[in-house]
């Protein structure tokens, strides 16, 4: 058998494979399993960033560091837990972090204003336009957080809360009170035709980190 036959098969078992098996392997040091990983969180961590950043190449350069640092820090992955909250959690505070260069003094505010909370409101309208673009303009960026990984990646409560660092308690709270602001600014805004978001284009797989 090929070299390149035998890559192939070695590909096609790992991608068999869940993310914590995967991730396992990484932490014995498997390359291979590492870029299964990132071929499979890839554009979504690209999605993600794209909303937090002031620009297509901001949100390149993050994902990159994002990936490098996950490498760099696959030991200290604790395995008996998701995967991807953890590399959510890595991207998000990169992003963070890079926004606070721009803007030193950001404050997230939280909106008390309004308790209705339909959620079916996003759903409908992010049929017919950028609804992610208005939640990162009118949201805090924890809310911002939430919302996307409660409703794009339909991730459970207790993993976005660890992927917020707060309790599962403070992250109901915070999802509440996201869905809050959101109706009330739906319910004000006049309708629009605005195209929905175009899903990024395929990303080139992680390859700053030469096997050794």
């Amino acid at each position: 058998m090929s070299l390149s036959n035998k890559l192939n098969d070695k590909t096609s078992s790992l991608a068999e494979l869940d993310d914590r098996e995967l991730a396992l392997n990484a932490q014995a040091g498997s390359l291979l399993s590492y870029e299964e990983l990132v071929r499979r969180y890839d554009r979504r961590i690209f999605a993600f960033l794209l909303t937090r950043s002031p620009s297509r190449e901001d949100a390149e350069d993050l994902l990159q560091k994002t990936f490098i640092a996950a490498y760099k820090n696959i030991g200290k992955f604790k395995t008996q837990y998701p995967f991807s909250p953890w590399l959510y959690t890595i991207a998000r505070n990169l992003a963070v972090s890079h926004l606070r260069t721009l803007k030193p003094h950001v404050n997230e505010v939280f909106d008390f204003s309004d308790e209705r909370s339909p959620a079916h409101l996003m759903a409908d309208r992010e049929a017919r336009e950028n609804l992610w673009s208005i939640v990162q303009r009118e949201l805090s960026e924890t809310q911002a957080t939430a919302l996307w990984l409660k409703y794009r990646e339909q991730l459970p409560v207790s993993e976005i809360a660890r992927t917020l660092g707060k309790s599962v308690t403070h992250t109901k709270v915070i999802l509440h009170r996201a869905r809050k602001a959101m109706a009330k600014h739906l319910r004000a805004e006049s309708a629009s035709d605005v195209r929905p978001p175009v899903m990024p284009e395929a990303r080139p797989v992680f390859a700053d980190v030469q096997a050794t």
